[in-house]
């Protein structure tokens, strides 16, 4: 076996002109996103990856190295609305948010013609 004096020292950061670095710097700057997302848990825990695995050769003189970098990332935090549901003037199913007033009134919405033309006038019934 060679002393380890008398053999170049591996350098990972060299290793595949430092696509290994690259890799790092990609998911770290994942998880520094994930970090300052206000929709996830901040005290959590958040991981990088190493992996290498070094398949010899049947001479044992020489090794592949395949690597890869991957995240662990804390998903957002669950939120939640409530929906009314009822039906329209044609009989068809709609959903909208509700975003608080009172139960059971309706939202008039006075920017959009195709309400407009719902509205009847009472005074021309009459």
């Amino acid at each position: 076996m060679s002393n380890i004096n008398e053999i170049d020292c591996f350098n990972i950061a060299k290793m595949a002109q430092g696509a290994l670095i690259e890799q790092f710097d990609a998911e770290f700057e994942k998880v520094l996103d994930n970090i300052a997302d206000p929709n996830t848990p901040a005290e959590k825990a958040r991981k990088i990856q190493i992996v290498l695995s070094l398949k010899p050769s049947s001479s044992r003189r020489t090794a592949n190295i395949e690597f890869q970098t991957k995240s662990t990332l804390v998903p957002a935090d669950k939120l939640k609305t409530e929906i009314a549901i009822g039906r329209d003037s044609d009989g068809r199913l709609v959903a909208e948010e509700f975003t608080g007033g009172i139960p059971g009134q309706m939202k008039i919405n006075l920017d959009e013609e195709k309400d407009s033309e719902k509205v009847t006038n009472i005074n021309k019934v009459r």
